[in-house]
């Protein structure tokens, strides 16, 4: 029992003390080390930060350029306000001064008739003429305001954008995209229907570290650092010429909006630039209706996050004389002779209404005094002249109507010359399978030995006769066709061919590889082949060929005519040699070779800059 007590008693009283004496020798572990090492060492000094002159000197610049930039940003936000505070009167006064104008008030309290009867210059019978034109001045300046307003309208929705991003705090789009993927979206509306093109672009480097940084960006170029990656297109079959009603014309756009902003990350949405260019089909419905619709077109864009470089050139009707230039720069880019040293291409574009011809002359001088065939893009700081020409009503539709009418003509012509003699027998045109007959025209190529065999050659002839004159009067060094200006294509250009649309269509069929080039004298031998061969109509009827086209271009009935024209063209318009190869594409590396790609580069260089 004693022992038993005697641990009861002494065993806590170990437990406790144990620790206190381990922490008492620590403690005295430690103030020991700490008395050596001041004893030592002396007294740790503060941590000082000594900068070197240069750092100094490149901090101070980095604050001093952000506070110039903000001061910048500050003023030119209270000039902005003040701007748009005048744009809204002025735009104000305009529609007050287009309301009286259009009642008929003008801009005075003294209509035109009381003018006239004031001036004592004028007598009584010049009143009425005079009244005329007091109204149609009235008129045409009420037009001129009206487009005049509508301007000031689309300014004043791009200051409301920049206010509106500025008082967010944001920063404005100093790139494209502020990602290494870069988008644009190009808007095709078309005669048949509307198309949009999402591009998605990977940029490989910051354009700006060629230059020496930012402050020479102005002299960088985005395309050389553009790769494109991927394409969305959708399309409808609405076109917007055939609404009556704007607003309907651009509620036709909302589906083709949706599908690119799905495609579209969020946060880069506000820096993609979006565009409309409208072409054919809505030139043919007149200025005030087109206006109308674009400006429907623009309303409907304002209410989408994507950004507008310039509203008012953002979205607008396409000159025919831009499409040949971009289609150039869209074939030069994916084939990779922007940023190489390939020889760039020259563009053969074969559409319905018309067709034209791209090239970059070796010596830019042959270009000079030909200012109206001259476009030039600006491509890593360089100057690129284009030659460029669309012939209107040389499209393979517009020739083949051309033609008809001609030859129509000229046998009409002939038989009033001879009293009654055929000059052109109306029952043997050669362009024709035997047993077909044109019905708007009347031309027709019998069966049997009233008929003749189908020939290159005749139908060649005609088109130079009729259409494709290579004898018209030429007032320059060397000429194309119908006496126009253009570079020998022999000697000025040494780089390849690229002919695409209906050239595509046409002679895509008979091109055993179609990735290869093909030369002239090939297709020649195609067409002639074709001619020759062809069936009389009853077999073609027989086989259905006639139904199953899609499109008048692939109608087999005039498949002859419509190969004579291509060879007609190349041969004698342009005058390639029998040598030269053409690319005949639809596609280049997978995206199509079209205007709108082209459309899509020019965008993104002019927001880059």
């Amino acid at each position: 029992m004693y022992v038993s007590r005697h641990k009861n008693t002494y065993f806590p009283m170990a437990f406790v003390y144990f620790p206190l004496v381990l922490l008492l020798l620590l403690i005295t572990l430690y103030g020991t080390g700490y008395i050596i090492g001041t004893v030592v060492h002396g007294p740790h000094p503060k941590a000082s930060f000594n900068p070197t002159p240069a750092l100094s000197s490149t901090v101070s610049e980095h604050l001093t350029r952000c506070i110039l930039q903000r001061n910048t940003l500050v003023k030119t936000h209270q000039v902005t306000v003040k701007t748009l505070k005048s744009i809204n009167i002025e735009h104000t006064k305009l529609q007050e001064k287009h309301k009286a104008l259009t009642a008929g008030k003008g801009g005075s309290e003294e209509s035109p008739a009381e003018c006239v009867a004031n001036n004592g210059g004028l007598n009584h019978g010049n009143r009425g003429a005079a009244e005329g034109i007091g109204e149609s001045s009235a008129k045409g300046e009420a037009a001129e305001l009206k487009r005049t307003a509508g301007l000031l309208e689309s300014l004043t929705h791009e200051v409301e954008y920049w206010l509106k991003k500025r008082g967010r705090g944001e920063l404005l789009c100093s790139m494209p995209n502020s990602s290494s993927k870069v988008y644009s979206i190009v808007f095709d509306a078309g005669s048949t229907g509307s198309r949009v093109h999402v591009y998605r672009y990977n940029l490989s480097s910051n354009p700006c570290d060629r230059t020496g940084g930012a402050s020479n960006c102005s002299s960088a170029s985005l395309l050389m650092h553009l790769r494109l990656e991927n394409e969305l297109f959708v399309e409808n079959h609405e076109p917007l010429s055939r609404f009556g009603d704007p607003k309907e014309a651009a509620s036709s756009l909302v589906p083709l909006l949706n599908a690119a902003k799905t495609h579209i990350p969020q946060y880069l949405q506000e820096c993609v630039g979006i565009e409309l260019k409208a072409t054919a089909g809505l030139r043919r419905v007149g200025t005030e209706r087109a206006e109308a619709v674009l400006n429907a077109v623009r309303r409907e864009f304002r209410q989408w996050p994507f950004r507008f470089h310039s509203e008012w050139d953002s979205v607008r009707i396409l000159e025919g004389r831009e499409e040949g230039p971009l289609a150039w720069l869209t074939v030069n880019f994916l084939v990779g002779a922007l940023h190489s040293d390939k020889k760039p291409a020259s563009i053969l574009d074969l559409g319905g209404g018309s067709t034209q011809i791209v090239m970059c002359p070796d010596d830019p001088k042959v270009l000079d005094g030909h200012e109206k065939f001259v476009d030039t893009f600006h491509i890593d700081g360089r100057p690129v002249k284009l030659y460029q020409h669309s012939y209107e009503g040389n499209g393979l539709n517009a020739a083949r109507e051309r033609l008809l009418d001609a030859v129509v003509a000229s046998h009409n012509a002939g038989n009033r010359a001879t009293g009654g003699t055929e000059g052109v027998r109306m029952n043997a045109f050669p362009c024709f399978p035997q047993g077909y007959t044109h019905e708007k025209s009347g031309l027709a190529n019998n069966a049997g030995a009233d008929g003749v065999t189908p020939s290159l050659d005749k139908c060649v002839a005609l088109f130079q006769q009729h259409v494709v004159r290579d004898g018209d009067r030429c007032h320059y060094s060397t000429c194309s066709f119908n006496g126009i200006f253009q570079p020998n294509v022999q000697t000025a250009v040494t780089g390849p061919v690229y002919a695409f649309s209906f050239y595509f269509d046409l002679l895509s069929p008979y091109l055993e590889e179609r990735e290869k080039p093909v030369r002239l004298q090939d297709i020649v031998a195609i067409a002639k082949r074709v001619c020759s061969s062809m069936k009389p109509m009853r077999e073609i009827l027989r086989e259905g060929g006639a139904k199953q086209a899609t499109h008048p271009s692939l109608r087999p009935e005039w498949e002859c005519l419509h190969l004579s024209y291509v060879v007609t063209l190349l041969r004698h318009g342009f005058h390639y040699s029998l040598e030269q190869e053409f690319h005949i594409a639809k596609k280049i590396d997978g995206y199509e070779a079209a205007w709108t790609l082209g459309a899509s580069l020019v965008g993104l260089e002019r927001g880059f800059r």
